[in-house]
C-alpha cells in the first residue's frame, strides 16, 4: 500500500472541522482517481521504481 500526502490550506481545515477532513480527503483522492482515468497523471514511473 501507498501513501498519499495531500497539503490543504490550515484555514479550510478549521472551518470544515475533523470530520469534514475525512470528506475532504475522500473527495482528493476521488479527484486523483478521475485524473489518472483521464491521463492527466501517469504512475508509470512510480510503478517501475517499485517493481
Amino acid at each position: 500500500m501507498s501513501r498519499t500526502v495531500i497539503d490543504v490550506d490550515d484555514e479550510a481545515m478549521a472551518e470544515v472541522g475533523e470530520s469534514g477532513k475525512w470528506r475532504m480527503r475522500a473527495v482528493a483522492v476521488a479527484r486523483m482517481r478521475e485524473m489518472v482515468a483521464a491521463g492527466e497523471i501517469d504512475f508509470s514511473v512510480v510503478e517501475e521504481r517499485h517493481a
